[in-house]
């Protein structure tokens, strides 16, 4: 951060890594540096969300993901906001809003992943009992 200081995704890290280290104190002094950055950042508003959440200040952080969701026309919450949306609706009792906000996650990630509910990828494999577990030095 010396070399770099308005390093907008080296400072979302450090203050993603001091948050889940649980040294809240820091991660607000640090999004503080990132707000004068770029206070508009999606990103940044999830952080100020995810650090009110974990102050047990549910009411302020649904008003922060708010924010995200005003992004314009042309926004679409992904995923992550959705999840961290959903987990901040659960912790507030508010169970009904927090399944429709996970449901909504699910179906992005599958959509953005191709994949259909219960769909892995095809693995392409000789006949049962061609070979044995070892065979190709995976033991």
């Amino acid at each position: 951060m010396r070399l770099e200081p308005d390093n907008l995704a080296s400072l979302l890290g450090w203050i993603r890594m001091e948050e889940s280290r649980r040294d809240i104190k820091r991660a607000w002094e640090l999004l503080e540096t990132a707000e004068r950055i770029d206070r508009t950042n999606p990103e940044v508003i999830m952080l100020r969300a995810v650090l009110f959440g974990r102050g047990k200040d549910y009411d302020k952080a649904l008003d922060e993901l708010a924010r995200i969701d005003k992004g314009g026309a042309n926004f679409k919450p992904g995923a992550g906001l959705l999840t961290e949306k959903g987990q901040l609706l659960d912790k507030m009792g508010r169970y009904d809003e927090a399944f429709v906000t996970f449901d909504e996650a699910n179906r992005l990630v599958r959509e953005n992943s191709g994949l259909k509910y219960n769909q892995a990828p095809r693995l392409k494999m000789g006949p049962v009992g061609s070979r044995r577990w070892g065979d190709e030095g995976l033991c």
